[in-house]
C-alpha cells in the first residue's frame, strides 16, 4: 500500500513539474513573478496596506483576504521565480490577480461610473499590470516553467522537498512581517521617517510653487516633535510664523486612507490643496492612486470621515 501511495505521489509530482526546454516558460514566469513579489512585499510590510482597498469592495471576509492575499502573491511569485512547482505558483498568481481585477472594478468610488470605465486602459494604465500577470501565469500553467527552472532540472521527491523548504523560507518570515506591519502602521500620531516629516519635502512649496519640492537640511524647523525641511530660508520663516497653515492634514498620512480610519504613508508628490487651503497627501502605487479615488468619490464626505477618524486617533 505504501509503495502504491508513493507511486501515486511520484506521478502527481512529475505531472505538475513537467515542462519543456523552451524560453517561453522562462520569460512568462519571470514576467509574472516580479510584480507578484514586489506588490506582495509592499502589502506585507505595510507600505501598501491592502485592507482599506478590500473593504471598499463586495469581497467577503476583508481582514482574512488582506492577510492571506499578500502571502499568496509572495509565495506564488517565489515559486515562479525559481521555477519550482511553477504551475502551482501560476495558479496562485492567477487567483491573486483575479482578485485584484475584481477589486479594481468594484472598488466603491468606481461603482458610479461602472466597471467598463474602470477597465479603460487609456484612463487607468496600471490595470494592464494585473492583466499581464494573469496572462503570463496562464502561459506557465499551460507550458510549464521552461528552461533554467528547478522543475526542468529536478523531479520527484527532491522537488517536493525543495518546495517545502522554499515555503518555509518565504511563508514563515512573510507571516512574521505581516504581524509587525500593523503595529508599525499604527505608530505615533504623525507619519515620520526618523523624525522627518513629509519625507523631507518642503510644506510651504506646495502652496507657493504648486508642486512637491525637496527641502534642504540647512533649512530646518523642529515643531511638535517633527522636523520639517524647506527649500529656502523664506519658506522656513513662513512656516515658523504659521505652522498650522502649511502642515499637511492628518499628520501627513494619506487622506483617503484616513477617511476609512487607516494610517498609510502617502507619496508626497501626490497632493491636493482644497478650497479651504488644506494640504492633503495621497498614497499611490502600480495599481492604486487614492487621489483619483478621492476626487471621483464625494470629497466633502470623505474629508468629514477623515476629520472624525483623525480626531479619534488624537484622542486615543
Amino acid at each position: 500500500m505504501t509503495e502504491k501511495n508513493d507511486h501515486v505521489l511520484q506521478t502527481l509530482v512529475e505531472r505538475v513539474v513537467s515542462t519543456d526546454d523552451s524560453r517561453v516558460g522562462l520569460v512568462a514566469r519571470i514576467g509574472a513573478a516580479t510584480p507578484l513579489v514586489v506588490i506582495g512585499v509592499q502589502h506585507l510590510t505595510g507600505a501598501a496596506p491592502l485592507l482599506p482597498i478590500i473593504e471598499g469592495t463586495p469581497l467577503p471576509f476583508p481582514e482574512l483576504n488582506a492577510a492571506i492575499g499578500p502571502v499568496v502573491q509572495v509565495v506564488g511569485g517565489a515559486l515562479l521565480a525559481v521555477g519550482l512547482f511553477a504551475r502551482v505558483g501560476a495558479l496562485m498568481g492567477i487567483g491573486a490577480m483575479a482578485v485584484a481585477l475584481f477589486s479594481h472594478a468594484t472598488f466603491a468610488p468606481y461603482v458610479p461610473v461602472g466597471a467598463a470605465e474602470a477597465f479603460t486602459w487609456a484612463n487607468e494604465p496600471p490595470i494592464a499590470l494585473p492583466i499581464a500577470v494573469l496572462a503570463l501565469s496562464g502561459v506557465v500553467l499551460v507550458r510549464g516553467a521552461g528552461r533554467r527552472s528547478l522543475d526542468h532540472g529536478v523531479g520527484g521527491r527532491r522537488t517536493l522537498a525543495l518546495t517545502i523548504a522554499l515555503f518555509s523560507l518565504v511563508l514563515v518570515p512573510g507571516l512574521a512581517v505581516g504581524e509587525i506591519a500593523e503595529p508599525q502602521a499604527a505608530r505615533a500620531h504623525y507619519d515620520l521617517d526618523g523624525g522627518l516629516a513629509i519625507d523631507g519635502y518642503d510644506p510651504v512649496a506646495y502652496f507657493t510653487e504648486g508642486r512637491a519640492t525637496r527641502g534642504d537640511a540647512q533649512y530646518e524647523v523642529r515643531f511638535q516633535g517633527a522636523t520639517y525641511r524647506f527649500a529656502s530660508a523664506a519658506n522656513r520663516d513662513a512656516f515658523d510664523a504659521d505652522p498650522d497653515r502649511y502642515r499637511p492634514a492628518y499628520g501627513g498620512w494619506c487622506a483617503y486612507a484616513m477617511s476609512s480610519g487607516g494610517q498609510t504613508s502617502p507619496d508626497p508628490t501626490n497632493f491636493i490643496i482644497d478650497d479651504d487651503g488644506r494640504l492633503f497627501l495621497f498614497y499611490k502605487n502600480f495599481l492604486v492612486d487614492t487621489k483619483d479615488r478621492w476626487e471621483a468619490g464625494d470629497p466633502e464626505a470623505l474629508e468629514n470621515d477623515a476629520d472624525r477618524n483623525w480626531a479619534g486617533i488624537l484622542d486615543a
